[in-house]
């Protein structure tokens, strides 16, 4: 399970601190990238609690938004296809919230046409038809351009 962590130290003003703290930071960036992603292959199921953690550790990490939506849109892509479905509740549930500057629609929307379409022309007629009823929630509520 997931464990919440406390950031890098500190550092003081000298270049060596300065430095040693860039890199902790980077890891500890690169840390979260690859726990969620390891999280996110036991994604199989429409598991509500693991959508739920992913999505938490996501809104925990705005600022790593863009390969966050990268990994899943990437998961989605490589997952079986009676598993894409979740992969696409996911890019869901990250993207509700009452917050109008949610950083992850705008970075979901870039790419949400494509992965979208992949998965409706890959999986059986019983997922495509909770897909359809996917895009009506994301259509009346905002999520997506209408178009």
């Amino acid at each position: 399970r997931w464990q919440r962590r406390e950031g890098p130290p500190r550092g003081g003003r000298g270049t060596e601190t300065s430095t040693m703290a860039t890199k902790a930071a980077r890891n500890q960036t690169t840390s979260v990238i690859d726990r969620f992603a390891e999280e996110l292959k036991y994604l199989t199921t429409n598991d509500s609690e693991r959508i739920e953690l992913l999505t938490t550790v996501a809104r925990e990490n705005e600022k790593l938004a863009s390969s966050i939506v990268a990994i899943i849109e990437k998961h989605i892509s490589a997952c079986r296809a009676d598993c894409k479905l979740w992969g696409l509740y996911l890019l869901d549930s990250v993207t509700k919230s009452r917050n109008p500057n949610n950083v992850y629609k705008t970075h979901v929307a870039r790419n949400l046409f494509e992965v979208f379409l992949s998965c409706y022309t890959s999986i059986d007629a019983a997922q495509r038809a909770k897909m359809d009823k996917l895009l009506l929630v994301w259509q009346k509520y905002g999520r997506v351009d209408r178009n």
